[in-house]
């Protein structure tokens, strides 16, 4: 076949090929594992940039409007030639701030991800989807600008979805996830991740079976290079983070995964060979080896181990915690030794402790990691614990404790059948209390020094301690009042995401359901006898009240409620947030700018809708219609919008990519 489409070598404008990759000229020269067919080029005035450079930036802390602004198609644009628009510079750049700034991409090592105009397509736009996300850091670019890079990845990248696996694709997907996460859009982060975990999968068993027809001579050639090692670990941390366990079920399970875990950051920056490879198994089961890996050297390898016990820890929440069957046995209960939940805590304890002393904040000062650059990863590491901690210990407290009342066990059933250990439930609250507020001393001293931490992973992380903060500040007693500094720790968090909202959307969502924390919890101060005896059972009857009012419009199954993203609700805005509840009958969206009073007509007369207890509307006269959601997102609090929205792409080329 004769076609004007070439391949990237473009060393002749005609390519012989059957229609797929590689074609003849490729096969002859060697080149197979590059081959990849491109469209003819489109016309461009000699020296027109694809991305206007002069351009005044937008400010990162635009409204939502600008944030909002159509953002221009590149369909008649080459990734070559948009690539060729973009300095050097800015995407070297770029690869810096993606390594510092998330230390979950443990993959990125800079000296393999040099720009380079004759490179293929493919390792451009894995660079273009680091440049995505980085330009948001970079004060001479606007978010404009990042929707930009953004918009053109997705649009060339989701060409690549069914071909072979490759590492610069896998990478390239890992990376929109992140883009995407950032953006609030769950379904777009979670599809997209889901690409890169099969993709490497598949590139992993390709590996393995030519392990085994291969002679033994060769085995050496075929063992994967520590890129390849660490992107299949950033698949499995990506899962991670954007699972909840419920209705997004991670995709890979420590177990299945065989290979060593990441090696030392030197040797990996380096590309030295390391002397030992060690899994997660035998430093599971060496404790001294264990001890061995906990400096800032292995620093990846320490973030693997704690996502995934983050990950059990959160799994074990939202899939009912202590309400799942038989986890209130007496044998299951937190201080029995032995219990799920004690041996997950001692899971967690273990990893701490294994950590060098300079690994571990407020003992080791953020100054003397950020002078090493290494501010950000020490602090990932240590947010990392702390919002465990807080995940772990909050399911033992109570929702609406009574007044006056210290610190105790949940009021909702299941009950416990015999007392706690003294001092149980003071040294639960305090650990769960001392944690929030670590996190909020860990960011003031990140900005202080200069390394500053603004992603979607510590935005969760300022959430969670704002709510407890909040909590707190309603309930002193709950920690003894040895927390007067509550509300002011609260105002600070609130203040830090305030700085998130300029940069990335899903803190929108935080700020809207702080808002309502911040209006139920005063309402509570001020008459905390309406709440008297309300449990988190109450709660959840009023979610279900939601769920049950009618069909959903898109696939008519039962649906939650979503957080609007039409308006740009601030913090720190005592206005009630713009909620999106669904209507009995229709569950079409609510986009008004004030409370939504009229959710409860047609249920509050005198035959109320089937199945819904009558205490659940006996509360409805208490707090209005969005506090429910509070307790929603305490125990799955990621934010995420997770629709089935169609991902944004052009047709047309994708179904001509599949055709080829």
């Amino acid at each position: 076949m004769r076609t004007t489409i070439a391949c990237e070598r473009k060393s002749k404008v005609k390519c012989i090929h059957d229609g797929t990759s590689p074609c003849q000229g490729c096969e002859k020269a060697k080149l197979t594992e590059t081959c990849v067919l491109q469209g003819p080029f489109a016309n461009r005035p000699p020296g027109e940039s694809l991305v206007k450079s002069k351009r005044k930036p937008t400010p990162l802390a635009g409204t939502g409007e600008e944030r909002r602004r159509k953002i221009p198609r590149f369909e008649s644009s080459t990734v070559s030639e948009f690539f060729s628009s973009v300095p050097t510079g800015l995407i070297n750049e770029a690869v810096s701030i993606l390594r510092l700034k998330f230390p979950e991409y443990g993959f990125i090592q800079p000296p393999s991800l040099e720009p380079k105009h004759d490179q293929p397509d493919i390792e451009k736009l894995r660079l273009l989807a680091i440049l995505a996300v980085a330009s948001r850091y970079m004060p001479n670019q606007s978010l404009e600008q990042s929707e930009q890079y953004a918009a053109f990845v997705r649009q060339d990248l989701l060409l690549h979805v069914a071909s072979p696996p490759r590492l610069s694709i896998i990478q390239a997907f890992l990376v929109l996830a992140l883009y995407e996460w950032g953006e609030g859009v769950g379904y777009r982060a979670w599809m997209f991740a889901g690409v890169a975990i099969r993709m490497a999968q598949c590139l992993v068993a390709t590996r393995a079976e030519a392990f085994v027809s291969e002679a033994k001579d060769n085995a050496e050639d075929l063992r994967p290079s520590e890129s390849e090692n660490r992107t299949l670990w950033t698949c499995f941390v990506i899962d991670k983070l954007l699972s909840c366990g419920r209705q997004r079920p991670a995709m890979m399970h420590i177990d299945d995964i065989s290979t060593h875990l990441p090696i030392a950051e030197r040797e990996f920056a380096f590309d030295v060979e390391s002397p030992q490879h060690v899994t997660f198994r035998e430093l599971l089961d060496d404790p001294i080896l264990s001890r061995s890996h906990g400096t800032i050297e292995y620093q990846y390898s320490i973030i693997v181990r704690g996502i995934n016990i983050w990950a059990k820890i959160h799994s074990y929440i939202v899939n009912g915690g202590r309400r799942q069957q038989g986890q209130m046995d007496l044998d299951q209960y937190p201080w029995v030794p032995g219990s799920f939940w004690y041996n997950l805590e001692k899971e967690l304890f273990r990893w701490r402790d294994e950590q060098e002393d300079r690994l571990k904040y407020p003992r080791a000062p953020v100054g003397a990691h950020a002078h090493f650059r290494h501010g950000e990863i020490f602090a990932y590491i240590n947010l990392l614990y702390f919002l465990s901690v807080i995940f772990i210990r909050r399911e033992w407290i109570p929702f609406l404790p009574a007044a006056g009342t210290g610190p105790s066990g949940p009021q909702d059933a299941p009950h416990f059948k015999t007392q706690a250990p003294d001092g149980w439930w003071d040294n639960n609250n305090q650990l769960m209390f001392d944690a929030s507020v670590q996190i909020t001393h860990l960011m003031r001293d990140l900005k202080r020094d200069n390394a500053s931490l603004i992603t979607p992973f510590s935005g969760l992380c300022v959430y969670t301690s704002a709510i407890m903060h909040l909590y707190l500040d309603a309930f002193p007693l709950m920690n003894l009042s040895n927390s007067q500094s509550a509300q002011e720790y609260a105002r600070q968090n609130i203040e830090t995401l305030e700085e998130f909202r300029g940069m990335w959307k899903i803190s929108e969502g935080w700020c809207s359901v702080i808002e309502i924390a911040k209006s139920m919890y005063q309402r509570i101060k001020s008459d905390h006898s309406s709440f008297t005896g309300k449990t988190r059972e109450d709660f959840l009857q009023l979610e279900t009240a939601f769920n049950i009012m009618g069909p959903s419009k898109n696939n008519g199954t039962p649906t939650s409620t979503t957080i609007s993203t039409e308006s740009t609700p601030q913090c720190n805005n005592p206005v009630t947030p713009n909620v999106v509840p669904p209507t009995r009958n229709t569950m079409v969206s609510y986009s008004g700018t004030q409370p939504y009073n009229n959710a409860w007509d047609g249920v509050n007369g005198n035959q109320p809708y089937s199945g819904i207890p009558s205490a659940t509307f006996d509360l409805l006269q208490n707090i209005d219609s969005d506090s429910w959601r509070v307790w929603s997102f305490w125990d799955d609090p990621n934010l995420v919008p997770f629709d089935n929205s169609p991902i944004d792409f052009v047709a047309e080329p994708l179904l001509d990519g599949l055709r080829r």
